[in-house]
């Protein structure tokens, strides 16, 4: 009895966790920025692709940036300053972005160029290597 108990219990507590984890990521509107000029560049990621593969944005003014979701599984989405050569310097956001769901960003980005990829890996399948990233390059 006490082991049907517990098993309830976990199925009920991974039911849980799965909702709060999919309403945690559903796009968030911007908040009120009054007097503060808003680029809003958006990305849509599904399997194998990401698109746009360039954004063009300006380091005068706030970017929200959107990734949408558009496939039919799961991503993480990772956003990296790079170098001339395209290697990290710093990793700036890392967020999972459910099928269906979207993630707002919004953050002033410096002069420079970012990468923006899915960092998942299924087997040998890089999601990254598969085409599932692009980058931004702020002014």
């Amino acid at each position: 009895m006490s082991n049907i108990i517990a098993a309830l219990l976990a199925i009920a507590a991974t039911a849980l966790l799965a909702v709060l984890i999919l309403f945690s990521y559903r796009a968030i509107p911007p908040n009120n920025r009054e007097g503060v000029s808003t680029q809003t560049p958006s990305f849509i990621v599904s399997e194998g692709k990401m698109t746009p593969k360039v954004i063009n944005v300006s380091s005068q003014e706030m970017a929200e940036i959107i990734i949408i979701n558009e496939g039919k599984h799961a991503h993480e989405i990772v956003l990296e300053r790079v170098d001339a050569n395209g290697k990290k310097i710093e990793e700036l956001r890392r967020t999972p972005i459910e099928p269906g769901l979207s993630q707002n960003w919004t953050l002033r980005l410096v002069p420079g160029e970012y990468a923006i990829y899915c960092s998942l890996r299924e087997g040998v399948h890089v999601h990254r290597k598969m085409g599932e990233e692009a980058k931004i390059i702020v002014k």
